[in-house]
């Protein structure tokens, strides 16, 4: 009896399913004629397309739920431009570049005297304090600039990366220079041959890896100076130890070139540019660190005169001014004196070339020229030769 139970159930289950695949293979099977039929008749295509697009209709259409039109038409609206700073926390670093060329950023603004490690044979070279959001340019031996960002740079825990690996500086190419880029500054770019120019901040950025050309350079030269401006005067200091003072004015702005002579050399080049106000004067420092020397230009109003100012000059000394370079004719200056001993206050000195000074020989030539005043706070004698045009101080070694 159990077994004929059995049995009758497991009968009934197989006929359900039995029943289910018949009605599959119809279904099927009437699906299969109902698409040969529409293959082979292209009145009954587009039928089945008519009903599609009106079936389609009646669920998007106007009338239907969600249906109308949700969009419109109208001016766009200027959207502001996000700068990528703003999506980089802005953090305190230190930016620290070794001689050798590894570069890393510490959090935080590190004293100058913090200690710092570095590689075996490896010493600093550059250390400012920046922020995460600046830009940091890098200007190369090669004319060329490039500009890294600050939050990029690696952390202060190892020795950083090389440069080489975040710009292409070529390996004979050397850093000249590295710092922070400030909107709306102006730098003066010169190589070691005496050409330089001005340019703007903004015209140096880089946006790959390959950098900006700005500084055009002829066979042999290479770029030594990017100096941002900070005064009104530009004072230029050749490997000679002759140094020139010149208005600012006096230079072009320039986006790219190779600029114009900011000092002719016969022998060595250029050694250091510099930029100051006149009216607070030039101050450096020298080799001994317990000297200070000090240049002030008084306004061109101001400027003494000689005992006899009716005399004119001869025509042999304005042959002389014609052939002079344009930064040592008068309105410049040219200083190429120095004296063994401290000058008193306010001493006036004849410069060679400068204010007008004209060169020439003998006591009795033609005086009428401009004298710079120059009040030293402590003189030093291996700044340059004594070369002064005119009587000396008395008691002085010239």
């Amino acid at each position: 009896q159990a077994e004929a139970i059995l049995n009758m159930r497991l009968r009934s289950l197989r006929r359900l399913e039995e029943m289910e695949l018949r009605a599959e293979r119809e279904a099927l099977e009437a699906e299969r004629t109902e698409l040969l039929a529409l293959l082979a008749d292209e009145g009954l295509q587009w039928k089945r397309i008519a009903a599609e697009l009106r079936e389609v209709q009646k669920r998007f259409g106007r009338t239907a739920p969600g249906g109308a039109r949700r969009t419109g038409f109208a001016e766009a609206g200027e959207v502001a431009e996000v700068p990528m700073e703003a999506m980089i926390e802005r953090e305190p670093v230190t930016v620290i570049c070794s001689k050798m060329g590894w570069i890393r950023a510490m959090k935080g603004h590190q004293p100058p005297g913090a200690e710092i490690r570095f590689k075996d044979g490896d010493e600093g070279r550059f250390q400012f304090h920046a922020e995460t959001t600046d830009r940091i340019l890098l200007f190369g031996s090669n004319g060329r600039f490039y500009t890294l960002l600050a939050a990029n740079l690696p952390g202060g825990r190892g020795m950083g990366e090389p440069l080489r690996l975040m710009v292409d500086l070529p390996q004979e190419a050397e850093i000249v220079t590295l710092f922070v880029h400030r909107p709306g500054a102006k730098l003066i770019v010169a190589s070691d041959a005496g050409d330089g120019f001005v340019v703007a901040e903004e015209e140096v950025l880089a946006q790959t890896r390959a950098g900006r050309q700005v500084l055009n350079l002829g066979a042999g030269a290479k770029a030594r100076i990017a100096h941002r401006i900070a005064g009104d005067h530009v004072a230029v200091v050749g490997e000679n130890r002759k140094l020139i003072v010149f208005g600012l004015d006096e230079l072009p702005e320039m986006g790219r070139g190779k600029g114009v002579r900011l000092q002719k050399y016969k022998d060595g080049g250029l050694s250091d540019l510099t930029t100051f106000h006149a009216a607070a004067g030039l101050t450096w420092k020298a080799p001994s660190a317990s000297r200070t020397c000090a240049w002030i230009a008084p306004a061109p109003a101001a400027w003494p005169r000689a005992a006899s100012p009716a005399t004119t000059a001869s025509p042999e000394a304005e042959r002389a001014d014609a052939r002079l370079p344009a930064a040592a004719r008068p309105g410049s200056c040219q200083i190429r004196s120095t004296f063994s001993q401290t000058p008193p206050s306010g001493l006036s000195v004849r410069i060679s070339t400068g204010f007008g000074g004209r060169p020439g020989t003998g006591a009795k030539r033609n005086r009428a020229s401009s004298v710079a005043r120059m009040i030293t706070a402590s003189w030093i004698a291996k700044l340059a030769p004594m070369q002064i045009r005119g009587p000396s101080p008395k008691g002085r070694k010239a």
